[in-house]
């Protein structure tokens, strides 16, 4: 019995109740370059020259993020039944059959876990179970809020020196209602990773990964799209002492495939490489080849590009960090780019931390 809850753990929180909701409202605040999280991109929508919150977009850089969000509730409430479920569950039979032979010593290496958070809140309907949270197929007209992060691991090997295989699948959606509408998004992956490690100083790692990611307004269906991407991703990890080097090769291909929509796509072909020494300074360089087919002026090209143009892009990035004393922290960064036919930019910032 010591074993199997050794081997086994779950924990479960259940919740169940009702309450109000209020409508909420984005507003966005200019605090300056390199100061905020969004950026307005007017040109991609109506070019008026008036913000609208639907042309906001979170930053690709740090440095061009010149919008902060402030969320602003309404005095409009809406009358909620609210269910919520919390269950992981971990499961790793080494623990068991430590001692096993046959069949049980090869199920060893097996191990599973498994995470689903759900937060849902729905208004009054014959067609609901309130206190049902795994129904999540909901009418737009009765569902106020949703969110769910499911992720689900099998592993075999697990934690082994040698190498190590896991699948993974994971699946990340929210849905809120504002003062414009309501608006959703989901993201789902399915990822095979495979890790082999020949010596004490390298690491081969390579993974595949597949799925799609959505998003839906109510009122502003061009910022409505389905990307369905995959990606292959061989790497290999060296480390020789005090300095590591991870180099990366990314494939991958993403498509919008909404219905109705212009399939806009891309290509891509990039080469990432990392170093580290002692934790204290860093540096990485990316080269990113993409081949974009539709219109890169449009929400769902932005969304296909993330900053980054057709062509060829160049992004690097320096940093060190330095004790100054028992309580002082210094960190100096520096950032470059060149993406696409734009001209490069080069950023430096400096910090220093106080600790007490």
């Amino acid at each position: 019995t010591n074993a199997l809850e050794r081997s086994l753990r779950t924990q479960t929180t259940y919740q169940v109740g009702n309450g109000q909701e209020a409508r909420v409202d984005f507003q966005y605040l200019f605090v300056g370059a390199g100061q905020g999280q969004y950026i307005w991109q007017d040109s991609l929508y109506n070019n008026d020259g008036r913000i609208q919150p639907n042309e906001m977009e979170v930053a690709p850089f740090t440095d061009i993020g010149d919008y902060v969000r402030v969320s602003v509730f309404s005095n409009d409430f809406i009358r909620t039944n609210n269910v919520a479920l919390n269950q992981k569950i971990n499961w790793d039979p080494s623990r068991l059959w430590r001692d096993a032979t046959g069949v049980k010593k090869m199920l060893r290496r097996f191990a599973f876990n498994t995470s689903v958070i759900i937060d849902r809140k729905t208004r009054e309907s014959s067609e609901i179970q309130s206190w049902n949270p795994l129904q999540l197929r909901v009418a737009d007209s009765s569902l106020v809020a949703l969110n769910v992060q499911r992720r689900h691991g099998l592993f075999f090997n697990r934690a082994n020196p040698k190498y190590d295989i896991q699948l993974s699948n994971a699946d990340r959606r929210n849905r809120r209602v504002l003062t414009t509408g309501y608006e959703s998004n989901q993201t789902e992956d399915w990822t095979l990773r495979f890790r082999y490690r020949p010596n004490d100083q390298l690491s081969l790692e390579a993974a595949a990964v597949t799925g799609s990611r959505a998003t839906d307004s109510e009122f502003f269906d061009n910022k409505d799209y389905q990307i369905d991407f995959f990606r292959a991703e061989p790497s290999i990890n060296w480390q020789p002492g005090a300095f590591r080097l991870v180099t990366k090769l990314v494939i991958g291909q993403e498509e919008n495939t909404l219905p109705g929509s212009e399939g806009e796509r891309t290509d891509r072909l990039e080469i990432d490489l990392e170093g580290n020494y002692k934790n204290w300074l860093t540096a990485r360089f990316r080269w990113v080849d993409i081949a974009f087919e539709g219109d890169s002026r449009s929400p769902v090209g932005y969304a296909l590009l993330q900053g980054l143009q057709s062509g060829r892009n160049l992004l690097w990035n320096v940093g060190a960090t330095r004790q100054l004393g028992e309580y002082l922290q210094l960190t100096l960064s520096y950032e470059g780019r060149q993406t696409g036919e734009a001209k490069t930019v080069h950023v430096g910032r400096a910090q220093v931390q106080a600790f007490f």
